[in-house]
């Protein structure tokens, strides 16, 4: 009778031998070779069409009513020396959902806009008023359709915070509002 231990030895002999007669007669996995690039030709007013948007982005004088607006304005408000003054600005910029009565605007003020007011500056580009540097917009193109939308901002002045974060932004009547803020 074969000990198990002789025969898990046994096997795992066979398979190596297997594995190295393998590798001797080529059947070994080669690492795929890459496929040429393909070629391009250049049209005539290709250069005038857009280029594809590059990340990250600096974003210093976004077009009012747009996402990137209500983040920077956002970011202004933050930096704004009376709290409470700043707070209710802030609460303008919130979509209806996320301040529908007493206790969500009461937890708002002590949670996510005490983090935010704190954090803000670390995002702020230096010498602008409330630029940012965008990392990333999911989704990447906003449509007619794109009622959310996902910011991702890069701390661009802070020593712990490296990770983009995100706000997230939601139409309501036709304006972006501020749904999530995880600054």
């Amino acid at each position: 009778m074969v000990s198990r231990q002789r025969w898990r030895g046994a096997v795992a002999a066979a398979l190596f031998a297997g594995l190295a007669l393998g590798a001797s007669a080529g059947w070994a996995a080669e690492a795929p070779t890459p496929a040429p690039a393909p070629k391009t030709e250049t049209k005539p007013g290709d250069a005038e069409r857009p280029k594809p948007e590059t990340w990250p982005r600096r974003v210093e004088k976004p077009a009012q009513g747009t996402s990137a607006y209500v983040v920077q304005q956002a970011l202004i408000i933050a930096q704004e020396p009376d709290a409470r003054a700043a707070f209710r600005r802030y609460l303008e910029l919130m979509h209806p959902d996320w301040k529908h009565n007493d206790k969500a605007i009461r937890q708002l003020e002590a949670f996510s806009w005490q983090r935010f007011r704190r954090q803000a500056k670390d995002y702020v580009l230096e010498g602008t008023e409330g630029g940012f540097l965008m990392t990333r917009q999911d989704p990447e193109h906003l449509g007619e359709g794109d009622d959310d939308v996902r910011i991702f901002l890069q701390p661009v002045n802070s020593k712990i915070r490296e990770q983009p974060t995100p706000i997230r932004l939601r139409r309501h009547e036709g304006a972006w509002l501020i749904t999530a803020n995880s600054l």
